[in-house]
């Protein structure tokens, strides 16, 4: 699987340009499912419509695919496996939009999506916000208002670093650079407290290939932090990397 974490969608041309490169073809020649089931428990059937439609401010469906489908997780467990698992894999890109981390790494999970990723080899993956956080082994709660009924906050491990959303987009005030630090010692501290071999369960599925948004990702340190990824440093949390996304180039 080919990775795109983005905090913001499809939102500038570096970023498409960046998606027709996995793809391997134009956005117009490739299939695409759309899974707007984060939205839910943060924004309601109303923000799920806004993904779905095109009309949400982070571009997914809205940039000219070929053909274009809706992957529910929660309707998929009452569902025959072999109605959806072979149009998965004959799908160019998943769009994973966003929402409640949590909540979305419990559905990929409890439907049987997570346990189809890893035969996905030359899908791409396109991450917004939740959506690229639970490519991470690890979410913590604090970017949760839903929890799970098993207390779990573990995500599907496609990479080994975790990820603090959003940093510094001025209409979201609480993920500045002092929150992110305080949420990775919370993970740091939460992870310290579980069993190595709990700790160490997921681990990257498969083989992917990480593509950080050129709109979006950046390395923090609690000292400093650098735009450009080569010199940047990283946060530890639990034995891994913690990386902020940042809406603007």
């Amino acid at each position: 699987m080919k990775l795109l974490l983005a905090s913001a969608g499809i939102k500038n041309t570096s970023i498409a340009n960046a998606l027709v490169e996995m793809l391997g073809k134009p956005i117009a020649e490739a299939s695409a499912l759309v899974i707007p089931t984060a939205a839910y428990p943060a924004g309601g059937p109303a923000a799920a419509w806004r993904i779905v439609s095109g009309r949400a401010m982070t571009p997914l469906c809205e940039m000219g695919w070929k053909s274009l489908g809706v992957l529910e997780l929660t309707a998929l467990p009452s569902i025959d496996a072999a109605q959806w698992i072979p149009i998965v894999r004959e799908t160019d890109a998943l769009l994973v939009g966003g929402g409640d981390p949590l909540y979305l790494a419990h559905w990929l999970q409890e439907s049987g999506a997570a346990d189809v990723l890893p035969s996905l080899q030359d899908t791409v993956w396109v991450g917004v916000s939740a959506g690229s956080l639970v490519a991470a082994p690890h979410l913590g709660q604090d970017l949760s208002d839903w929890q799970s009924p098993t207390g779990s906050v573990e995500a599907l491990g496609l990479v080994d670093f975790c990820i603090f959303p959003h940093l510094d987009n001025p209409n979201m005030p609480e993920f500045g650079l002092a929150d992110a630090e305080r949420w990775a010692a919370a993970l740091r501290a939460g992870l310290r407290h579980r069993r190595p071999d709990h700790h160490h369960r997921h681990q990257r599925r498969g083989r992917c290939r990480l593509r950080g948004s050129l709109e979006a990702v950046r390395l923090t340190s609690p000292a400093d932090l650098h735009p450009q990824l080569e010199r940047a440093g990283s946060l530890a949390a639990g034995g891994s990397s913690v990386i902020a996304m940042t809406r603007f180039v």
